[in-house]
Order: C-alpha cells, then sequence, then structure tokens
C-alpha cells in the first residue's frame, strides 16, 4: 500500500514564499519517489499547518506514514506551539515519524518562550531528522537526544521553484527588478537601518538606475504593507505608478513577474532564492542573518551586502548589480549542497 505523507505548512499566507516553501518540497518528493519507489507513488497530503478544527487535525494526523514541516522560520511561539500540537498527536497515533525540512532558528534576540517549544519539538522520540537551512549549531543548542539522522545544513526548497512551478527566465529582458520590504523591518530585527535611511537606500538606487539607463520595476512578495511603500516611493520620485508591479496573488505570479527581470535587488529572502532558481543574477540588500547563510552555500557572498554604510552606498551596490551580471552562477560548487539537501528528503519516503 502507498504512504500516506502529510505536509504541514503555510498553504494561504500574504507571503508567498512560505507557499513556495511547502509546494517544492511536495513536487521534490514527487520527483523523488520514481526513483526510490517506482510503481508506487505516495499519497502526498497539502495540509494547511494553521486548521483550526481540532478533530480535523487528530483525523489527518492519524491518516500519515510520516509528517513533514517543509521549512522555513520557526521563531515564532505561536508557530512553534502549532507544530507542538501535532508532533504530540503523531506520537500519540503509534509514534507517527516526523521530519523537519530545512528550518531556521532565530539566534539574534530569540524568544524565551520558543526555545523551550524548540526543545520540547526536537527531542520528540518521533522526530527522527532535522534539516536546517541555517546553520547547524543553531538546532545543535536545543538538542540533548540522538537523532535517527543526524542534523545537517541543506537548502531552502525553494531553490527548486523553477521546477515546481515550470517557470524560466526571459532571456531577452533588460529590466531590473527591485524588490519592496516594509522600512522598519531592517531596525526591528538587527537595528541596521532607521527608516528615514531605508528610504533614502531605495531612492538612491532608484535614481542611480535611471543614471544608468536601466528599465526598473518595483515589485513586493505578496504583502501589502511592502506594496504600499513602493507606492510611496514612486510618489516620492514623482514617477508613473507603471513600474510599480501589481501585489501577485498566487506563488506561480510572483515567479512569473521575477522570471521578467534580467537582474534583481531585493532584501527579501525569496525573492533572490526564486531568481536564483532561474539563474537571474542577484543583489541582496540583507536586514537577517539567514539570508547569509544561503549566499554562502551558493557561493555568492559577495552580492549580499551587509551593514549600514554598505547598504546606503548605492554607487556600490550598482557596481554589485553590474558585477553579479558579468559573472553567471556557478553550479559546481553547490552540487554536493543540493545532493545532501535531496538525501534528506529521501529519507522521508524510505523511512
Amino acid at each position: 500500500m502507498p504512504k500516506t505523507i502529510g505536509v504541514f505548512y503555510r498553504t494561504t499566507t500574504n507571503n508567498l514564499g512560505d507557499v513556495i516553501i511547502g509546494d517544492s518540497v511536495i513536487r521534490l518528493l514527487i520527483r523523488l519517489s520514481r526513483f526510490e519507489r517506482p510503481g508506487e507513488r505516495p499519497n502526498i497530503c497539502k495540509w494547511n499547518i494553521w486548521e483550526t478544527d481540532k478533530q480535523e487535525i487528530r483525523s489527518r494526523v492519524k491518516q500519515c506514514d510520516a509528517i513533514v514541516f517543509p521549512g522555513g522560520g520557526f521563531n515564532g511561539s505561536k508557530h512553534g506551539r502549532r507544530v507542538l500540537k501535532i508532533v504530540r498527536v503523531a506520537h500519540d497515533y503509534g509514534d507517527i515519524p516526523v521530519f523537519l525540512n530545512a528550518i531556521e532558528c532565530k539566534t539574534h534576540d530569540p524568544d524565551p518562550t520558543n526555545e523551550d517549544i524548540l526543545q520540547k519539538i526536537f527531542n520528540k522520540p518521533n522526530v527522527l531528522q532535522i534539516t536546517t537551512r541555517g546553520s547547524t549549531e543553531q538546532v545543535q543548542q536545543y538538542l540533548n537526544t540522538e537523532k535517527k539522522y543526524p542534523v545537517k545544513q541543506v537548502f531552502d526548497p525553494a531553490l527548486w521553484s523553477n521546477i515546481t512551478y515550470d517557470t524560466h527566465k526571459d532571456p531577452d529582458s533588460d529590466i531590473i527588478g527591485v524588490g519592496l520590504i516594509r522600512p522598519e523591518i531592517f531596525k526591528e530585527y538587527e537595528d541596521i537601518l532607521e527608516e528615514d535611511e531605508v528610504e533614502r537606500m531605495y531612492l538612491d538606487l532608484l535614481r542611480g538606475l535611471d543614471a544608468k539607463g536601466y528599465p526598473w520595476k518595483l515589485f513586493c512578495n505578496g504583502m501589502s504593507q511592502d506594496h504600499d511603500y513602493g507606492m510611496y516611493l514612486l510618489e516620492k520620485l514623482g514617477t508613473p505608478t507603471g513600474t510599480l508591479m501589481p501585489v501577485p496573488d498566487r506563488p506561480k505570479q510572483l515567479m512569473e513577474d521575477i522570471s521578467s527581470f534580467k537582474a534583481v535587488i531585493a532584501p527579501r529572502m525569496h525573492a533572490n532564492i526564486v531568481a536564483t532558481s532561474m539563474d537571474i543574477p542577484t543583489v541582496a540588500l540583507v536586514w537577517n542573518e539567514k539570508m547569509l547563510s544561503f549566499a554562502g552555500m551558493i557561493g555568492r557572498e559577495p552580492y549580499y551586502i551587509t551593514g549600514r554604510e554598505h547598504l546606503l552606498d548605492a554607487d556600490r551596490t550598482l557596481a554589485l548589480l553590474d558585477d553579479s551580471m558579468a559573472h553567471p552562477y556557478r553550479k559546481l560548487p553547490r552540487r554536493k549542497k543540493e545532493d545532501e539537501t535531496l538525501i534528506s528528503l529521501r529519507h522521508i519516503l524510505t523511512q
């Protein structure tokens, strides 16, 4: 009888990066199952982690031979409590194995309540594997029991989003995509930039693109606050609103938006990862350490800009943009990590 694998994630959210993570894990599991279990494809169920009906949650868990949390930040106690509840139900219904895939734990000013929840989740005996898109030390600090599979650093599943949504870059594009983010985020997370400095960063970049004769468009990852900020910037510039792309309402639309660019400058992590999946050069405006792990794994650290001085240096950012377009991605350095990522997903199928 084919296995039933339950994948629990945010299936509906304005931050489309979270949906892309879950959809990409499902797509990869389907592809891998053709080799691991030919003729016996698993039944992979896509379930909303925020389902509110307790009986429905229990019913779904009871159907599973394995449960997967496909990735993303495990940084808030509300999300942590929901994961812990599902893990406990899985344990109660016959020790159903649980796999935590490509997760990330906040290291800057973590929530003590969430840290306690993480320790409970990670050390549950039915949690067989924990992989992280950050550093393994982030996970190991909460782990005091041995797992069936060792903790591994893996890629964020969105690196395969081009396959998930069958989307490819436009080779004839000359448009630079500039990703948006609400301005207060640079101060809230790492206290890097004040809001007026974020405004200056964007305006200097856009004026610099104009001076170089590069056509550009603003875009967002689905969050209305980011789009609203784009409207504000255009008003400051006196630029037509046609240079601001509509808010995408589904992952495929975000993929198609980004595929239309020659290159991307963006602060949102998944704008950079999605572009990378389509071999579109990116320059990242870093506000959170999670982006640096990805940069290191793909060998593009120089194009991930950190620190107040560099973020506010538009000339340097635009020089890096030119350099990133002149130096395509090198696939060989990341192949080993890609293989390790796929091996960790095969464990779910062969368990």
